[in-house]
């Protein structure tokens, strides 16, 4: 558990070194190896951080504790669609031979910033 919070803490650094690279095609780089978490949604590099507060409501109206979830982003093949990954904390044991989705808690919700919307949300194995 001590060495995930110190990733974490790496991964945290390194994100206000990284979202000052540009992007090829004008979207900011998300670092490599990066989690984050709600609480800390001004350290979300920016198109996620203008996105956070609607997908913490969408994870709160479906019965969910967004303070439960380490969180990854991708983008979306459309230049538009922002994914953020909610790993639930459950899902990183200190059993390294465990595998899977402990309590079925972990998703994928993608937020639509034309729309400035949550388009879907699903779940993960």
């Amino acid at each position: 558990m001590k060495l995930l919070a110190l990733g974490i803490c790496i991964g945290l650094a390194m994100a206000s070194v990284y979202s000052a690279a540009s992007s090829t095609d004008s979207r900011p780089e998300i670092p490599p190896g990066a989690w984050y978490r709600f609480e800390d949604s001004q350290s979300f590099p920016t198109p996620f951080r203008d996105a956070a507060s609607a997908v913490m409501a969408a994870v709160e109206k479906n019965g969910l504790k967004p303070a439960m979830y380490f969180i990854r982003f991708k983008y979306g093949p459309e230049r538009q669609i922002l994914k953020f990954e909610l790993w639930d904390v459950r899902a990183f044991p200190l059993d390294s031979q465990s595998v899977g989705n402990p309590g079925g808690e972990c998703r994928t919700i993608e937020y639509n910033s034309a729309k400035k919307m949550v388009t879907r949300i699903y779940g993960w194995r």
